[in-house]
């Protein structure tokens, strides 16, 4: 239905390994006590058969026996489909992990290759449900992208053709006759999937020199702790001068943590002062390349106190996210939880870092990401928040910002564990700060 949560832990994969098994093998353990049941219970019946008058009972205890056998094997079965369909699981992520390795993790792959070996030694159907289950997410993927309402198909068409085609020919060729919405859409998607560079495999670093930006402070004030996600989407500065806001947390025993939320692109047009411009989205996508905006960002948490291993917790928003994933992956500070929406990149985090992904459904921002990896990254907390936007009148609108805050505010209602875990750890950390400090900065290109 319109506008109802799909959350799954990235990818192919709908719920992290480790807490399927888990599940797995709490249902075995609860088979086994209703088999024991039903040993008990025909105990009980022999030893009623053998009295000298047939107790009433007798016949009742037996079809308790049998139901008791029957849901006994149920759930013994349920649950070895359960620890089976972990394990398929476990190999897809295992096999994204090998993916997204860069050349020095050899002896960690090597590591991961021995599980895989095992995987699929211990049940023939293992390898082919994994194949299977991958290539079903491969073809749903983009689902929704190419049924697109009319109204400003052309407009995003030429902003997302200029980040995956930045030569003149792209340029020209997004900008000839119309076409087939469903086929411009197509194309597109086409495009990102060819170039490949929508998810992030370990190891990846912005290159290039860091470009010059001048930083102001827009405003400083003290604030209440973050609450929420929706909280979290509208505390980046969208609509206001500010690019960057910068939140530095000092906690009761007083420590000092941060919360870092960057705004997406302000600019199309290439030559203005504006660091946060479809300049800096052709840098950051296709040449990897450190952009203004990248550095803007860097300087606005450096200027709001952040020191080298500080944690720093990040929220991003469309360019802003992308800066975001770059700085989760390579940064001087320490990043636990990362929030985007409508990030057109999927970064390979660590196993220490939380990652929460907001995908409006048929954004063709995040289809840069091409549906990111099949197994997911990060900790086993993280998960992405698929929604789909009812009343679409533009194919701008699943990635629009107010769409987004309404995607995290449906998040905050929701009864999902990954999402309770999200409000009862990182959530309820914040709120304990003694104070918050809030400063917001605007860049400008030097």
């Amino acid at each position: 239905m319109s506008g109802e949560l799909n959350i799954t832990s990235g990818g192919a994969i709908h719920v992290d390994s480790g807490a399927f098994r888990a599940v797995g093998h709490r249902l075995a353990a609860l088979a086994e006590h209703v088999k024991d049941a039903a040993r008990v219970a025909r105990r009980a019946q022999h030893t009623l058969a053998q009295t000298a008058d047939r107790h009433p009972a007798t016949g009742q205890i037996g079809n308790c026996v049998h139901r008791l056998e029957s849901q006994g094997e149920k759930a013994a079965k349920t649950a070895q489909g359960t620890l089976v369909m972990a394990d398929v699981f476990e190999l897809v992520e295992l096999r994204t992990q090998q993916n997204l390795m860069g050349v020095g993790d050899a002896r960690e792959a090597l590591a991961i290759q021995d599980r895989i070996h095992e995987l699929l030694a211990s049940n023939p159907n293992i390898g082919p449900a994994a194949d299977s289950l991958v290539t079903r997410w491969q073809n749903h993927r983009f689902d929704g992208l190419t049924d697109q309402p009319w109204d400003d198909t052309y407009t995003l068409a030429r902003w997302v053709g200029a980040v995956l085609a930045p030569t003149l020919f792209g340029w020209a060729a997004l900008w000839l006759g119309p076409e087939p919405v469903g086929s411009t859409m197509g194309t597109l998607r086409d495009l990102a999937v060819d170039v490949d560079l929508g998810t992030l495999p370990s190891g990846t670093r912005l290159t290039g020199e860091s470009q010059a930006v001048t930083l102001r402070t827009v405003e400083s004030r003290d604030v209440k702790p973050v609450a929420g996600v929706r909280d979290s989407i509208a505390r980046v500065p969208w609509g206001r001068t500010a690019q960057v806001a910068v939140e530095k947390y000092t906690m009761k025993d007083g420590s000092v943590r941060y919360v870092a939320y960057v705004d997406g692109t302000r600019e199309m047009m290439p030559g203005t002062d504006e660091p946060f411009d479809a300049v800096s989205d052709v840098e950051l996508y296709m040449g990897r390349k450190k952009s203004a905006s990248y550095e803007a960002t860097l300087q606005a948490l450096e200027e709001a106190g952040a020191e080298p291993g500080d944690t720093v917790d990040m929220v991003g928003y469309s360019q802003g996210a992308m800066i975001v994933s770059h700085l989760a992956m390579d940064s001087p500070y320490h990043v636990g939880t990362v929030i985007v929406a409508g990030d057109p990149v999927d970064p390979a985090l660590a196993a220490d870092q939380t990652i929460v992904r907001l995908e409006n459904s048929a954004d063709p921002v995040n289809a840069l990401a091409t549906g990111g990896t099949a197994g997911g990254s990060g900790s086993p907390d993280s998960f992405t928040v698929q929604r789909e936007i009812p009343g679409r009148s533009s194919p701008i609108d699943p990635h629009m910002y107010g769409d987004y805050m309404n995607t995290g505010a449906e998040l905050d209602r929701s009864s999902d564990p990954r999402a309770q875990a999200l409000r009862d750890k990182f959530f309820h950390e914040l709120g304990e700060a003694a104070r918050v400090e809030r400063t917001e900065f605007s860049a400008e290109r030097a």
